[in-house]
């Protein structure tokens, strides 16, 4: 029983599926031009011979044969091969889809399938022996799926062109932005790296992947530019500015402020509200800090 169908400008004729047991060395049957049979190897040992090489077949091994090469199948004595056959003509048109294009074009070398494809498999031996129309058209969906699968199995991944990976690093760049706002000046590494679903030690190489620096860095900068929009902004208390930007004593916050731009806190906002006054000692003590 042959069923065929049209896909995106295929031709695609599922010529037989059935389920075979191989004691001993076979020849595999000859395929017509566009021909092909797909294998999945459910029990069984042994080796299939074909020009490219020999090929140890094991169980979930998968691999395709095609016209015009010749292939000879030779399992184990003691091991049977026992494996689910799908054998198709595929013939396209000039207009014919991508993806069966590469399936007729390319060769699968056998290699260990997922599970999912051997369940592919035994869906379309049970549809292709149903005699109803409706089994006919599942089929057809199964043996898409299937082709679709493998060939997904066997291609290269593709590639990202450059304006879209460009989109994708800015989407990203915006989203880990966020991430560091919400973390703030009073989060830890470990905060971010939690809301990046990663370890510290990975949120730590992202971020010098994305800012060329460290959280440590990165939240310095956070709450020295806070405090300098905070000591600009009025007459804020030197406690109540280092509190907001994460510190948890007034000693520590100047003295990261003082690394950060050259002067104490008390000073710079002197010097921001007042340019033309001189201001005394930049040093750290306490009563200049405050």
């Amino acid at each position: 029983m042959a069923i065929s169908f049209t896909y995106c400008g295929s031709s695609v004729q599922v010529i037989k599926a059935a389920s075979v047991c191989a004691a001993g060395a076979s020849q595999m049957p000859a395929h017509a031009s566009g021909g092909c049979t797909l294998h999945f190897v459910t029990d069984g040992k042994g080796v299939l011979e074909s020009p490219d090489g020999r090929f140890a077949l094991g169980e979930n091994t998968l691999y395709v044969t095609r016209a015009p090469v010749p292939y000879k199948l030779i399992p184990q004595t003691d091991a049977p091969i026992r494996e689910m056959r799908v054998s198709l003509s595929i013939r396209h048109t000039v207009k014919a889809e991508a993806m069966l294009r590469y399936f007729t074009d390319h060769a699968f070398a056998p290699r260990t399938a997922p599970a999912h494809i051997g369940t592919l498999f035994a869906r379309i031996l049970h549809e292709y022996e149903m005699p109803s129309s409706w089994h006919a058209d599942t089929l057809c969906t199964s043996v898409l799926e299937l082709l679709t699968e493998i060939v997904k199995l066997y291609a290269p991944p593709p590639k990202v062109s450059a304006d879209l990976q460009t989109d994708l690093n800015e989407s990203r760049a915006f989203v880990l932005d966020e991430l560091l706002q919400s973390v703030g000046m009073h989060g830890s590494l470990a905060d971010l790296a939690k809301a990046l679903g990663v370890c510290p030690r990975q949120a730590e190489r992202i971020l010098m992947s994305f800012y060329g620096s460290t959280f440590r860095k990165l939240r310095n900068g956070m709450r020295m530019a806070h405090a300098a929009a905070l000591l600009e902004a009025g007459s804020i208390s030197m406690e109540a500015c280092a509190q907001s930007c994460g510190y948890a004593s007034v000693t520590a916050f100047g003295k990261a402020f003082k690394e950060t731009y050259g002067v104490t806190p008390k000073s710079y906002r002197a010097r921001v509200q007042n340019p033309c006054r001189e201001t005394g000692s930049d040093k750290t003590g306490s009563d200049d800090i405050k």
